[in-house]
Parts: C-alpha cells; sequence; structure tokens
C-alpha cells in the first residue's frame, strides 16, 4: 500500500468527489457517481434515508456473536464458527474505490486494522492476494466530515478482476487466532456503513 505523488492526487480527487458525493447523499438525493457500482453498503432501508450518525458497517459478523457453548462432558469451548460473508465485494472496473466512514475515536483502530489488511495481503502466497496488495493504497480525507466523521479512501489501481476485497476474509487468512478480536475493533470504529464504487476514466492521461 505505498503512497506515491500520483496516487496522491488521484486521491485528492476521489475525495473531492467522494465529500460532494456523501453531501448529496446526507440531503437525501442518493448521491450519483459516473461509473459507479451499485452501493453495496449500506442496506437498501439505510439508503433510503439519511444514515444515523452511530451505525457500524454492515459487514457481516462472524457466524456467532457469543461464545460457543461449552461441551458438558470435557467442559471445553467447541472451536470458533467460521466467518460468513453475504455477498461478494470485489470490482469489475480497472479502478475502484472504497469510501469508509469512521468515528473520531476510531482512528487509531480502523488505521491498525488496515495496517494489518496491508500486512495479511503482502505476506500471502496466492499470487492474486499480492496483486491485491499492489494495487491497494489506502487515505484519510484530511477534512473531518459532519459531527466529526472521518472519512477514508481506500484506492484501487488496478482493481484485480474477480478478487474478493472482504476484509474479514483476509484477515481470517492471515490472522485465524486473532481474526475475531481484529473484526470487532474494525467494527467498532465505524461511524456508518462502507462504499464499494466501480470507476470508468473519462479525462486525463
Amino acid at each position: 500500500m505505498r503512497i506515491t505523488d500520483s496516487r496522491r492526487r488521484q486521491a485528492g480527487g476521489a475525495a473531492a468527489v467522494a465529500a460532494a458525493f456523501w453531501l448529496g447523499f446526507l440531503c437525501g438525493g442518493g448521491g450519483s457517481f459516473s461509473g459507479a457500482a451499485a452501493i453495496q453498503e449500506p442496506s437498501e432501508e439505510r439508503r433510503q434515508d439519511p444514515p444515523p450518525v452511530s451505525q457500524p458497517p454492515e459487514e457481516p459478523s462472524p457466524a456467532a456473536e457469543e461464545s460457543p457453548e461449552a461441551d458438558p462432558a470435557t467442559d471445553a469451548a467447541g472451536p470458533a464458527p467460521p466467518l460468513v460473508q453475504d455477498r461478494p465485494r470485489g470490482f469489475t472496473a480497472e479502478t475502484g474505490a472504497m469510501l469508509n466512514f469512521v468515528m473520531p475515536e476510531g482512528e487509531s483502530a480502523f488505521e491498525e486494522t488496515m495496517t494489518r489488511v496491508a500486512e495479511a495481503l503482502a505476506m500471502s502466497e496466492s499470487g492474486e492476494r499480492r496483486r491485491q496488495a499492489a494495487g491497494w493504497s489506502t487515505y484519510r480525507v484530511e477534512e473531518p466530515l459532519a459531527g466529526g466523521v472521518l472519512l477514508y479512501i481506500s484506492w484501487f489501481d488496478p482493481a484485480v478482476p474477480g478478487a474478493d476485497y472482504w476484509i474479514p476474509g483476509i484477515l481470517n487468512e492471515a490472522f485465524p487466532t486473532e481474526v475475531q478480536a481484529l473484526y470487532e475493533t474494525y467494527v467498532g470504529a465505524f461511524a456508518d456503513g462502507q462504499i464499494l464504487l466501480n470507476l470508468t476514466p473519462v479525462a486525463g492521461p
């Protein structure tokens, strides 16, 4: 996730578009974006009305939030349930973006989680995962949104066609014994949901 001058300029443009999109969304217009994919986060119900500033993202949680019941015979907990993904998170365009809306107090937790995601991709034995790492940069927009909410933009250039960008799944592959805690930290940082966008170039080099 290396940040270059070119990508800083790209991210700056993306940040301006994202801010305009979010302002339109809050005003009830639903927002618009040329070449954008259907919004995967938040849910249909939250798309129709301005979302509250206290909802976590709708990343599906692990299959069970409570501790598994102990085996009466051994009084030992069973294995942790697998993570459950309700729909793919990927891109169909060569360039993509992911907008994340984070509470002010969630800044450190979110950035630490994204650092672990970068580590997971870079250390993966999968060539596809390493290609994801090469094209994935994450930025924090310096200007906070209403209520101090922080906007983070993940920039995918290039995006890997057909690759799964579901963050809990990436973490689970590399850190299976830590994924529950990592997931809870990640979800707890959000003020509201997550939006994935497929981007189509219209001007410039």
